[in-house]
């Protein structure tokens, strides 16, 4: 079986964890949901993957932007999320820290998607917003849907 050329990740983040440019937060709070976006962007790609070993040199990555109809702001821009989607990247490419996984959860740890997140070997994140809110979000969640494709 070949390693597919585009995956598709799919996270719902509860809003008790989302991040903005737009807001700026203690230093403390902000370092408690970087942690907790990491992992499960890790958790993520561990599920998406299902045991395979997926390894690429180069992909580009669009990350798209769904939020609730409950949530109260018509006009979004995308980029002031980038604090929200870059943890949850890191934790593709990287995988959560190592031995915080191996001492909470007792899992081994596993490679990600990418060697490094730099712009040696990743492009993007492009970030979209849907044209359509999800009434079925709880106020305040966003959903995040992270497209790599794999480039040479």
């Amino acid at each position: 079986m070949t390693d597919p050329k585009l995956i598709v990740i799919e996270v719902r983040v509860p809003a008790v964890e989302v991040l903005s440019a737009n807001r700026k937060r203690h230093w403390a709070d902000t370092a408690r949901r970087t942690k907790a976006l990491r992992e499960r962007g890790a958790w993520a790609w561990r599920k998406a993957t299902a045991g395979r070993r997926i390894r690429w040199e180069r992909a580009r990555c669009t990350a798209w932007l769904t939020f609730s109809t409950k949530s109260g702001h018509p006009r979004r821009d995308g980029n002031n999320y980038s604090s929200l989607t870059k943890p949850l990247i890191d934790g593709i490419i990287t995988g959560p820290a190592r031995a915080e996984m191996r001492q909470q959860h007792g899992a081994k740890p596993w490679p990600g998607l990418l060697p490094d997140d730099s712009s040696a070997y990743l492009d993007g994140p492009d970030h979209r917003i849907t044209a359509l809110a999800d009434p079925t979000l709880p106020r305040g969640w966003v959903r995040v849907r992270l497209e790599f494709e794999e480039i040479s």
